[in-house]
């Protein structure tokens, strides 16, 4: 007579293996297919997009590219809200990436109605730019600092001798990566390859900080804002570091449009503390 195996001849421990065998691979499903419970913020994501009021809807997308998330809904929302735009576009769409982003193709083909970035960066990546866009606006210079917790940054061996640093792995960006590795290489600070440690996007950067796998990184106040440490120490690193400018497309030509850009871009005043400059020619009394 053909009997169970040895360990499972008792008849309750044979039922408990196969509800088991049953229900630990459907569980395992629903774990892996639930969501994480972490908080979401705007940085986890790089696209916004809104339509525009009474615009006809087969018109075609206005497209910028920007470099922080902050205030880049509040630019598109009020572009969305334009008339002037509602005459040729039918949406607005804002994407926010780092300076390395922006690739020769895009200038050349003309993909972005509008994008920030630095001038030295910009005409590095195309020569021949202004053939494609006009600037608009530049942004205003910025202070740029160490932040650290505790006691404020000394740029000194012994100091950063048990310190770990994080920086951009974007290394066009002057806040992340070149200005605080200037900062380092002029006062002869050597660190060993343990001490940097590197991340794709500002936002990873700052958790980085925030859960104490750094101990240092640069900032500017402006982006530091939502951080809210109390032991959280500023330390100036560089003085007037140029920001960007804003590039419009040559073949935005209705003035009323321009206008509503420069209104929309001018919400960024609070960051720098100071308004934007237009370039002569491009203010408005909008």
């Amino acid at each position: 007579m053909w009997q169970l195996p040895l360990l499972i001849r008792h008849y309750s421990a044979y039922c408990f293996i196969v509800i088991a065998l049953i229900t630990i691979p459907i569980l395992g499903c629903v774990l892996l297919a639930k969501p994480s419970l972490s908080e979401v913020s705007l940085s986890d994501y790089q696209t916004y997009q809104c339509d525009i009021s009474g615009a006809d809807q087969n018109q075609k997308t206005f497209r910028i590219l920007t470099l922080a998330s902050i205030y880049a809904l509040e630019i598109a929302d009020s572009l969305c809200q334009s008339q002037a735009l509602a005459t040729e576009y039918s949406s607005v769409e804002i994407s926010w990436q780092a300076r390395a982003f922006l690739q020769p193709q895009d200038i050349l083909t003309t993909h972005y109605e509008l994008f920030w970035n630095r001038r030295h960066i910009v005409l590095g990546l195309v020569p021949e730019t202004l053939d494609y866009y006009r600037v608009i606006a530049d942004t205003p210079h910025y202070q740029l600092y160490w932040l650290s917790r505790g006691s404020e940054v000394e740029l000194t061996q012994a100091y950063l001798s048990d310190k770990v640093i994080g920086f951009s792995k974007d290394q066009q960006s002057q806040t992340y990566f070149l200005q605080p590795m200037n900062a380092l290489r002029h006062a002869g600070i050597k660190l060993k390859t343990e001490q940097k440690r590197f991340y794709p996007t500002p936002s990873s950067l700052y958790k980085a900080f925030l859960i104490g796998d750094v101990d240092i990184i640069s900032t500017s106040k402006m982006f530091a804002l939502n951080l809210d440490q109390a032991d959280m120490k500023f330390s100036l690193l560089a003085n007037n570091v140029p920001s960007g400018s804003w590039f419009l497309h040559q073949g935005v030509k209705n003035p009323d449009i321009s206008c509503a850009i420069l209104n929309a871009i001018s919400l960024m005043s609070p960051l720098f503390k100071q308004p934007l400059h237009p370039l002569a020619g491009e203010s408005c009394n909008e």
